[in-house]
């Protein structure tokens, strides 16, 4: 590897470590699985792979941030209109395949360990905590609990909710299970360019828009991409979201090594998903 300006490659690796790094020189070496580069292999240019990531996964949590909490209004509304405030502490109103006594234990703990205001004024003031309003324990729960809640609603509830985000509930149960596990890779600082995600979000098969061919690979990144696209233009929301990715990721994912790790072929902008044609 090439290294052009050794001292600034030290402070480099002085802040971020040369085994994080060592994730984005990975796919860069010749022959591939060899421990030798390339001669135009350079330091530089891994740091670039490794600060065009650490801006992926920040606009990617400022998108999956807007649907979590809109899901959260919407899923919080339908449910407490059906059942009541307390709704959700009854089995009966969940599919019966639902584990819900192991559901609810984790939403009690959830919330016994909030430190929101409300939350502790409810402790003070009412009987039955945790055991606390629907529209209180969805602002405390995990997006995993959100997601595993939204799974075991009854069928109605939730293609009624899908049907607002213009898929069928299957699809929307996936959307937001991949939209979890990609949120905790985000929070974590983990890798999302090059990584083949271990949930994949499931691409709508009777809607021939998401089949275009801009989307090689639909278990990474770019397929989340399309999701948040697609979820925020349904909740009328993120236009802003998608003229900043254009403009800020445009020189980066005009280069095809770059795109190609997401999940890019061809240009990426005009996708059917992406364009909303």
């Amino acid at each position: 590897m090439v290294v052009r300006d050794r001292p600034a490659a030290s402070r480099q690796l002085a802040v971020v470590s040369y085994y994080r790094l060592s994730a984005y020189w990975y796919p860069l070496r010749s022959p591939p699985g060899a421990d030798s580069f390339a001669r135009d292999v350079t330091f530089e240019r891994v740091v670039e792979l490794y600060e065009f990531d650490r801006h992926l996964r920040l606009a990617l949590l400022d998108a999956i941030e807007r649907v979590e909490v809109a899901v959260r209004t919407k899923l919080t509304y339908e449910f407490a209109h059906r059942h009541g405030p307390s709704g959700h502490c009854d089995p009966a109103h969940f599919e019966p395949h639902f584990n819900h006594a192991s559901w609810l234990t984790l939403l009690d703990q959830e919330v016994t360990k909030s430190r929101e205001t409300f939350a502790a004024h409810y402790r003070t003031k009412y009987i039955g905590f945790p055991r606390v309003p629907l529209w209180m324990a969805t602002e405390v729960m995990s997006f995993g609990a959100l997601t595993r809640l939204y799974k075991g609603c009854r069928l109605d509830l939730r293609a009624d909710l899908a049907k607002g985000f213009g898929c069928h509930e299957s699809v929307l149960a996936s959307w937001l299970l991949c939209l979890s596990y990609v949120r905790n890779l985000c929070a974590h600082h983990s890798r999302v360019w090059n990584r083949d995600l271990a949930i994949a979000p499931k691409i709508p098969h009777r809607d021939r828009r998401w089949h275009s061919a801009q989307l090689s690979k639909p278990d990474r990144a770019f397929g989340v991409m399309l999701v948040l696209r697609s979820m925020l233009r349904s909740l009328d929301l993120g236009g802003d979201w998608a003229a900043r990715m254009e403009v800020e990721f445009a020189r980066d994912l005009a280069d095809p090594f770059i795109a190609r790790g997401i999940g890019i072929a061809g240009d990426w902008a005009q996708h059917p998903v992406w364009r909303g044609t």
